[in-house]
């Protein structure tokens, strides 16, 4: 791995990326590991470290969850990010930011089987009309996104229907 940063990374952040690459399931492919795939490294770390795995939900082509996993050198915290700071949201309601402990194996494994769950969850669309909809996760109603005015979606949506997801 070619790092372009004044600072490389240290060995276990290092073993962190290849611990998840190692355990990354087949339908996770389109996860990102920096400070590989995306900025090259960072030279200055995020307030989560430098180690990011994170991945966009897609479906109908549109981005409905942007989630992630940082790794500090010590723990990894998974949880919602905001799709273009790539933060940690540590007050969401719907994907709460959980912790993950002890050695950077079982945190990786553990991160990978949260992402697993997440990417596993089934997604239905709300459709009031051609421009507004809603989706949520039909397991608990949890809502991710919507588009069109709030007023039309107060009343009961006109079709209901499951949605295939992918990893973008």
């Amino acid at each position: 791995m070619s790092i372009e940063t004044s600072e490389a990374l240290t060995p276990i952040e290092a073993g962190w990326i290849a611990v998840m690459r190692d355990v990354l399931p087949a339908d996770l492919n389109g996860l990102c590991l920096a400070p590989d795939d995306w900025y090259r490294g960072m030279g200055m770390p995020s307030s989560g470290g430098r180690c990011l795995a994170w991945f966009d939900l897609v479906a109908d082509e549109c981005v409905v969850l942007t989630v992630g996993a940082y790794f500090d050198g010590t723990r990894t915290v998974v949880g919602r990010l905001h799709s273009q700071f790539l933060t940690l949201d540590p007050h969401g309601r719907r994907i709460p930011q959980q912790t993950i402990g002890g050695p950077i194996t079982e945190q990786a494994v553990k991160a990978c089987e949260w992402f697993t769950r997440i990417r596993r969850r089934p997604v239905e669309r709300r459709d009031w009309s051609s421009t507004v909809h809603e989706y949520r996760f039909a397991d608990d109603g949890a809502g991710l996104v919507a588009s069109g005015n709030t007023a039309s979606r107060r009343r009961s949506p006109h079709r209901v229907v499951r949605v295939d997801t992918r990893v973008g």
